[in-house]
């Protein structure tokens, strides 16, 4: 996640904090669901917009917390890294029978994949509903933080007390409870 902030006015923080791909200076963060329920199990960050993906997850040490057989799941963009499963190198979880896989295994994946990238895209477009994340940070930057983290325990909460309603196209916030985000009917 990336959330664009102010220009900073030391010239060395300007270019630690250009992000090209935000075309603007911008803090990253890095965060992981747990597989099954869409809850974040795991945060990290602030980090300076111009570090890349593969450079924030090392620095941020989420596979060396990983048990054996446990893997991260990310987006197609992500590069390929030991204990990273994309879209590009899912074969990977399949157990090998001479270098050839199943069909039947290989769709049992890719469904398994597809259930874990809706349960994501959810919890992420609850964490995005935060204005604070997603409009320009104009306070401190050391405040960020600890906000970002406010930010991920109240989209738990939000995800594990209302059913989700991924149907949901009327441009409301995607809970099916009547209620807003906030509480109000």
């Amino acid at each position: 996640m990336e959330t664009l902030t102010r220009k900073p006015t030391d010239p060395k923080t300007q270019t630690e904090m250009y992000s090209p791909t935000a075309g603007g200076f911008s803090l990253k963060y890095h965060c992981c669901l747990r597989d099954g329920d869409g809850k974040i199990c795991w945060g990290y960050g602030p980090v300076p917009g111009s570090l890349q993906e593969l450079e924030i997850l090392q620095q941020g040490g989420l596979h060396n917390l990983l048990e054996p057989g446990e893997c991260v799941v990310a987006g197609a963009e992500f590069p390929v890294y030991p204990g990273v499963v994309t879209t590009r190198n899912f074969e990977s979880l399949l157990p090998s029978k001479g270098g050839e896989h199943s069909e039947a295994e290989s769709e049992a994946i890719r469904r398994d994949l597809k259930s874990l990238r809706q349960a994501g895209r959810r919890t992420m477009e609850v964490l995005k509903s935060f204005k604070c994340l997603t409009e320009s940070w104009r306070y401190e930057l050391n405040q960020h933080g600890v906000v970002f983290m406010v930010c991920l325990q109240l989209t738990n909460l939000i995800v594990t007390t209302h059913k989700y309603d991924n149907q949901n196209n009327d441009g409301g916030d995607g809970l099916d409870s009547g209620q807003g985000a906030t509480g109000e009917k």
